[in-house]
């Protein structure tokens, strides 16, 4: 069974307050307030020195720390949601396989499921170590909002720069994945670019849509949803997670949204910084079940029910 063995984040502590990010958004001061107010964005993180690769090192150093045995690495994985991240011909994977020495790791990245493609991360590794459980992988997101077109989701979120990186195998004893459910919402490839018209026809679909990507997961795991002790959302803003709620019938209160306020959105790294905090907040105890859900531009939704 795969397992999340352990989890290292990186957020600049540099925040910029959501209404100071006009010259970074690229938003009036009018709708920077509906971002503020209404979504329940505060501030975001912003990388003031250093670039990506120096960035996603720093979570990634401290988990080979942790991890005594580079040689049973046997995948590198990165995840982001921009599909072009560095001049062509650049390869980070091989620079950082270099430089740690991780002789024996496999390296690819993935993207294609945007800011759900951890998910997909998690599905693809349940097969390769389903017959390796003395291998190891590691999974980095990590991304750096370049530009106000990174830095904005329009109607939906502003996004702050942060960097994870993840220990996974299949014999470890916390954070068990018990099912994992990826679908693609099809006729809405084009994300941000999307008419008017087909961004009202997604917001229609979309509240049913995690409905029914959640269930799966939890069919999967064969438990109900009053079984689950926390949800893991992305971090896009809070009023879509209140009628998330609602039409689950779920307390908001075991919604994890502490986030938010402090990071917006944060590409790939949503679930993993939110993991990380709930642990710090002891709101996981050893045998509860958390389901992790979000959404990727495009559209991708995925839901994964594990157990601590």
């Amino acid at each position: 069974m795969l397992s999340i063995n352990h989890i290292e984040i990186e957020i600049p502590k540099n925040r910029i307050a959501i209404m100071d990010l006009e010259k970074e958004t690229q938003l009036s001061k009018p709708m920077l307030s509906v971002y503020s107010m209404i979504y329940g964005l505060k501030t975001i993180p912003v990388l003031e020195q250093g670039d990506l690769q120096s960035f996603i090192t720093i979570p990634l150093k401290k988990l080979l720390d942790y991890c005594h045995d580079k040689t049973k690495i046997k995948y590198l994985i990165f995840v982001h949601t921009t599909a072009i991240l560095h001049p062509f011909g650049y390869s980070l994977l091989t620079i950082l396989k270099e430089k740690y020495k991780l002789n024996s790791a496999i390296l690819f990245e993935m993207t294609m499921q945007k800011c759900a493609s951890y998910f997909k991360a998690l599905e693809i590794l349940t097969v390769l170590l389903k017959n390796n459980p003395d291998y190891y992988a590691i999974v980095i997101t990590g991304e750096v909002a370049f530009t106000p077109l990174l830095r904005v989701v329009p109607g939906s979120s502003i996004v702050g720069d942060a960097a994870t990186a993840s220990l996974l195998s299949c014999d470890g004893f916390d954070n068990q994945m018990l099912s994992i459910s990826n679908h693609l919402m099809s006729g809405y490839a084009k994300g941000i670019y999307l008419s008017d018209s087909e961004i009202k026809t997604f917001d229609s679909k979309f509240i049913q849509s995690m409905l029914e990507i959640i269930c799966d997961a939890l069919n999967k795991a064969k438990i109900t949803l009053d079984k689950i002790n926390l949800i893991l959302p992305h971090n896009v803003n809070l009023p879509t997670w209140r009628k998330i709620a609602i039409a689950l019938n779920f307390s908001i209160e075991k919604i994890y949204l502490d986030n938010i306020p402090k990071y917006g959105h944060t590409f790939c790294s949503d679930h993993i910084i939110n993991l990380h905090s709930a642990l710090l907040e002891n709101r996981l105890k050893k045998g509860d079940y958390y389901l992790m859900t979000g959404c990727g531009m495009g559209f991708y939704l995925a839901a994964a029910v594990f157990i601590y």
